[in-house]
């Protein structure tokens, strides 16, 4: 006996009723701004006009999404800061109209950000709603068939740009001559090693521990140590952002410096969070490369 087959309805995808986001953004930004980057922008493309411009109050989107405002506030920020949405104050009132931006305008400069949020430096856009955006940065950039093929790709063109001649006008200026297109300016004696500024320099891990193992001051030294134990957690490529990543753990590295812990006592400490680090990676967890990390081992 034959069964008879049930009639399903589907939806219409015919007419206006409906509203759209970029898959680009789905693909990769959504895992950047979560949790609540793509709730605000699905409130933003749905009440977009044809020139993508978009003004639901923040009391409107709290209510629609059932969110609080502190979360929207996280969401606009972390896209303004991105370029995805530009905001823009006008009217009597003083009321937010927020433009929907084109993909090309998106920020994909993925380790300029994240020098950018872990710096002491302020941010054009500082975070003050959205936290946690290093760590998804970071976990974005090591833990993805994308970002590793971005860092890939920005490796073999490190190689090109310290390998290219630089041009007579950038040798006369000696300013905004960096691959990175900072303003920063080149130093003469580094022109010739393919015109990048001080801070946007390469240099790789085992470069920067080498560097700090030659300190006179031992919580450099203790930095480089860490450094070299959770080398493959870290994805600094440049001195500004080795500078930063001292900066980061400088008062950590200083009351270790300054305890009774000997060498050989750091030594074990070293080995045993590397340990952890390859335990938490069996299990899908996320290392923190922090020298906090190593302060907890020791203060166990």
């Amino acid at each position: 006996m034959t069964e008879k087959t049930q009639k399903i309805e589907v939806r219409d995808n015919r007419g206006n009723k409906r509203y759209f986001i970029d898959d680009l953004f789905y693909d990769r930004y959504a895992r950047l701004t979560a949790p609540h980057g793509l709730p605000v922008y699905n409130a933003l493309c749905r009440r977009a006009n044809k020139k993508q411009k978009s003004w639901p109050g923040v009391e409107a989107m709290s209510e629609e999404l059932g969110i609080s405002r502190k979360s929207v506030f996280a969401g606009l920020e972390i896209l303004e800061y991105l370029r995805i949405i530009r905001k823009d104050r006008i009217g009597k009132k003083v009321t937010n109209r927020y433009t929907l931006l084109a993909q090309s305008s998106w920020r994909k400069d993925w380790e300029v950000m994240l020098l950018e949020v872990t710096s002491q430096e302020k941010s054009e856009v500082t975070l003050r709603y959205f936290t946690g955006f290093s760590q998804k940065l970071h976990k974005f950039l090591t833990g993805t068939s994308i970002g590793r093929k971005h860092r890939e790709g920005n490796t073999e063109k490190d190689a090109e740009a310290s390998s290219a001649p630089s041009s007579e006008s950038q040798k006369t200026t000696g300013k905004g001559c960096c691959v990175y297109k900072c303003t920063d300016a080149v130093a003469p004696d580094r022109i010739a090693q393919g015109a990048y500024c001080h801070k946007h320099s390469p240099m790789t891990a085992e470069q920067f521990v080498a560097w700090a193992r030659k300190s006179d001051q031992r919580h450099i030294r203790i930095i480089g140590e860490w450094a070299a134990a959770v080398a493959d957690s870290l994805i600094q490529k440049t001195r500004g952002q080795w500078m930063h990543y001292i900066k980061r753990n400088v008062r950590t590295a200083q009351r270790l410096a300054e305890a009774d812990y000997d060498d050989e006592q750091l030594a074990v400490a070293y080995q045993s969070a590397h340990a952890l680090r390859e335990e938490m990676a069996r299990h899908g967890k996320n290392f923190n490369p922090s020298l906090e990390t190593l302060e907890k081992q020791l203060t166990k």
